[in-house]
C-alpha cells in the first residue's frame, strides 16, 4: 500500500473516532453530570407581583467581610439602569448559596433604605448583615446568589 494512502486512512479513521466520541459519548456524560436548575431572577419575579423599580435595579459585586469588631458586613454595588432617579426605596436582600433549594436557609439577610440613585448611576454600599456564620465560613462571592425584594410602596 502506498504511504499516502495509509496516512489518508489513518487521518479519516482518527476524525471518525473523534466525531463518534463527540456526538455520542459527551452528550451522555453531560446528562449524567447536570445539576439541578437554579431559579433565575425572572423565575422569582414571575412567582409574585413585581415592584415597578425591580427591573431597573441591579445588585452586583456582593462581598461579605468582617469589620474590626468582627461583625459581618455586606459590600455591594447597586446599579440604576433607568432614566429616572430612584429614591425612598427600602430593599430586603437575601443571600443563598448558588446550588441551594427553596428550603435552604439563607446565608444572610439584611434590609436597608436605598440612598438616592440617579439615572444610570451606580453606588457602592456597605450594610451590616445578620448571620450566624463568620465571614470566613460563608460561601465565596461566586457561589452566592442574591434575591432582592423592594418593600416600598409603588
Amino acid at each position: 500500500m502506498p504511504e499516502w494512502l495509509v496516512m489518508l486512512l489513518v487521518a479519516v479513521g482518527s476524525v471518525a473516532i473523534f466525531a463518534l466520541a463527540y456526538f455520542y459519548l459527551l452528550p451522555s456524560m453531560r446528562k449524567g453530570n447536570s445539576a439541578a436548575p437554579v431559579a433565575t431572577k425572572t423565575d422569582r419575579a414571575a412567582a409574585g407581583k413585581q415592584h415597578p423599580y425591580a427591573k431597573f435595579l441591579e445588585l452586583t459585586g456582593v462581598r461579605l467581610i468582617e469589620d474590626e469588631k468582627q461583625n459581618v458586613q455586606a459590600k455591594l454595588i447597586l446599579v440604576n439602569h433607568s432614566t429616572a432617579e430612584l429614591s425612598g426605596v427600602t430593599l430586603t436582600v437575601t443571600l443563598k448559596p448558588v446550588n441551594s433549594t427553596p428550603e435552604t436557609p439563607p446565608v444572610t439577610e439584611f434590609s436597608f433604605k436605598l440612598p438616592t440613585l440617579g439615572p444610570y448611576e451606580s453606588r457602592e454600599i456597605t450594610v451590616p448583615a445578620k448571620t450566624k456564620l463568620r465571614a470566613y465560613e460563608m460561601p465565596d462571592w461566586q457561589f452566592i446568589q442574591s434575591d432582592v425584594q423592594i418593600n416600598s410602596p409603588k
